[in-house]
């Protein structure tokens, strides 16, 4: 009973931490702020977490810094929360809720095309699917 508690308090804190750090104030991009949508989307549709362990994550930016700004391209350095919500959950085998849980705290940079059409993220650094 007492190993069940613990996890639970674990797995409440690092909730906790997610949802302060979504919570916290990201440098401000200027024109560039529609682009959180478009670099939250790109991640969620290429990035896996801890060498594939953790392969459906999604973001929650906590800050970000232009890095360079061209009349081709942008480049953004973003720190970010994540979680991998598939990894979560209660375990029936064990009757206790899940260990392991898929979630931290990560950086990458993001490199966004500038055309007429506007702005589409063209790559990022970190694991990610082909």
């Amino acid at each position: 009973m007492m190993d069940w508690c613990r996890s639970i308090g674990q797995v409440g804190v690092l909730l906790g931490a997610l949802v302060m750090a979504g919570c916290a104030g990201t440098t401000d991009l200027g024109p560039y702020t529609d682009l959180r949508w478009k670099i939250e989307s790109y991640y969620r549709d290429h990035a896996w977490e801890e060498g594939a362990r953790c392969v459906l994550p999604t973001m929650s930016i906590t800050r970000w810094e232009v890095l360079e700004d061209t009349p081709e391209k942008l480049v953004i350095g973003v720190r970010y929360a994540w979680q991998d919500d598939r990894n979560s959950g209660f375990d029936q085998e064990l009757g206790r809720p899940q260990t392991g849980t898929c979630a931290g705290f990560n950086s990458r940079v993001f490199t966004i095309a500038k055309s007429p059409d506007g702005l589409q993220v063209q790559s990022m650094t970190g694991d990610q699917r082909r």
